[in-house]
């Protein structure tokens, strides 16, 4: 706050001096200059060092309110959204279906172990299975690649100080013919830092709504089509190596379902992209608990899920407790990783004694 009153102030300095002086500067960002060409009439005013000032000081607002490290916008996607949890959300879809195998490697997937039982048990030759389960391999990395590209090209930030994501649908980049409007409205109504900061902010919230909406259409139309696609690619690799029998009709009847499923989803998903209060997705603990480990267990096969001991008072929850459930993700991760233990041996019990939560009977 300090640091932006204090360019404020410079900027209604330098307002009240360039009026009685004329004075001029060059803008020194690069962007600025490819708008230049989009003012026809007086485009010298540009270089009026108010006008310049505003710019410096409207972008300094803006990168605070996307990219501070305590309330910005860049660490509630990369929290709530990019750090794993949208990529179980809709991984999820095709793994309850035996669609989508786990990863071996970064490179390699396993085979996906219904299908090996069931072309056992049905007489298939091993390089039918075998061409089918490179099917579902393809198509696993397929997936992850259009999620992957959700995460990070699609749902990301880009701003006049931050241009490099392209094709990031939260756009905050502002042309100079808005700039000079918003500069001008600000010149003649406000005079005082608070109502600046509101003004602002108020134009940022209106940005910010764009992209949401813009976000939602995009996943439940671009992206649904997409997925869509790759499903009707995968169901005709599939109708190359078997098209009759019964492990032909459970894999259709499992692409199929796939279709409604994914569709559903990102319908699901696509209204996580809202501005709520700061009250709002309040979780108990033992859903923050469980979330995190159904998480986790999306990794592994049915047999090889980890079930933890889990007590915790019941009636407490944590504002905003999509966070917590990160938190919960990391520290059972790394007791994968560090503990070298097969998922078998591996024995996790949480337990909460202390009352660091609400009750929200008390607060209603």
């Amino acid at each position: 706050k300090f640091s932006i009153e204090n360019s404020f102030n410079r900027f209604l300095r330098l307002k009240g001096f360039s009026e009685k002086n004329e004075l001029l500067l060059v803008d020194s960002q690069d962007l600025i200059l490819s708008y230049l060409s989009e003012i026809i009439d007086e485009s010298d005013k540009l270089q009026e060092a108010p006008f310049v000032n505003f710019k410096s000081l409207f972008f300094e607002v803006t990168d605070l309110f996307l990219f501070s490290k305590e309330h910005g916008l860049e660490g509630d996607l990369s929290t709530r959204i990019r750090h794993g949890v949208l990529e179980n959300q809709l991984r999820s879809v095709f793994k309850s279906l035996h669609l989508i195998s786990t990863k071996k490697s970064e490179a390699e997937y396993n085979n996906i172990s219904l299908w090996d039982g069931l072309c056992q048990d049905k007489g298939y030759k091993t390089e039918i299975n075998d061409e089918i389960q490179k099917v579902f391999k393809d198509f696993s990395k397929l997936i992850d690649s259009l999620i992957s590209k959700i995460v990070k090209n699609y749902i990301q930030i880009q701003s006049n100080n931050h241009k490099s994501k392209i094709y990031g649908l939260f756009n905050y980049r502002i042309t100079d013919e808005y700039l000079w409007i918003l500069y001008k409205e600000v010149t003649d109504t406000i005079d005082n830092y608070e109502d600046f900061i509101s003004y602002v902010f108020d134009i940022l919230t209106v940005l910010t709504t764009t992209s949401l909406k813009n976000v939602r259409n995009f996943l439940e139309k671009e992206i649904n089509s997409e997925f869509q696609n790759l499903i009707n690619a995968l169901e005709h690799s599939i109708k190359k190596i078997i098209w009759t029998g019964e492990v032909w009709s459970e894999i259709n009847q499992n692409i199929n379902i796939s279709r409604t499923q994914i569709e559903r989803e990102l319908y699901n998903v696509s209204k996580w992209f809202k501005i709520t209060n700061i009250n709002s997705g309040a979780l108990d603990m033992d859903t923050i608990i469980k979330t995190a480990f159904e998480s986790i267990n999306l990794n592994f096969s049915e047999l090889e899920k980890i079930v933890p001991k889990i007590k915790v008072p019941e009636g407490y929850f944590f504002e905003r407790g999509f966070y917590y459930i990160d938190i919960f993700r990391i520290l059972i991760a790394n007791s994968i990783e560090y503990s070298e233990l097969s998922l078998e041996e591996l024995d996790v019990s949480i337990e909460v004694e202390n009352k660091i939560l609400y009750n929200t009977k008390e607060h209603v």
